[in-house]
């Protein structure tokens, strides 16, 4: 995934973890989380490679 997809994913997962749901949108993908705990794993995931 390019930097510039991953930070679109991370501001999607943030954005949608904000609103309290946990169906996240960007582009053409779609994905939903079983729970909070699992939004926020997603979360962590993509913010190490971001930093980078």
């Amino acid at each position: 995934m390019t930097p510039d997809r991953l930070a679109a994913w991370r501001e999607a997962l943030l954005e949608a973890r904000f609103r309290g749901v946990l169906t996240v949108k960007a582009g053409d993908k779609s994905v939903t989380y079983r729970s909070d705990a699992e939004l926020a794993a997603a979360i962590a995931a993509v913010e190490e490679p971001v930093a980078e």
